[in-house]
C-alpha cells in the first residue's frame, strides 16, 4: 500500500493530480497481487511516480517480516481474498 503524498503547497490541481496517481498505483498493486500484471510494471509505475522501487521492496518485506515474527497471520482467513488485494 502506498499513500497521499499532501504538501501544503498544493493547490487544488495538484492535490487532484496526487489523488489520481494514489488510485493507479493501488489499482496496480492490486493487479499484481491478483497475478493480472507483472511486477515489473508496478515497479515502473512506482518509479515514473518518484517513488524507489527498492525502498518499496524493503518495506513489503519488512512488512512481511513483521507478521511473521508476531504471528498476525493467525488473524487472517487465507480464504478472504478481499484482504490481500487492499
Amino acid at each position: 500500500m502506498t499513500f497521499f503524498r499532501d504538501n501544503p503547497d498544493y493547490n487544488t490541481a495538484d492535490v487532484m493530480a496526487e489523488a489520481e496517481a494514489l488510485f493507479n498505483r493501488q489499482k496496480m498493486i492490486d493487479l499484481v497481487v491478483s497475478g493480472s500484471i507483472p511486477p515489473d510494471e508496478l515497479m515502473d509505475c512506482l518509479t515514473d511516480q518518484g517513488y524507489k522501487s527498492d525502498d518499496y521492496i524493503d518495506q513489503i518485506c519488512e512488512n512481511i517480516e513483521t507478521i511473521i515474527d508476531n504471528d498476525l497471520g493467525r488473524f487472517i482467513d487465507p480464504l478472504d481474498r478481499e484482504f490481500f488485494l487492499q
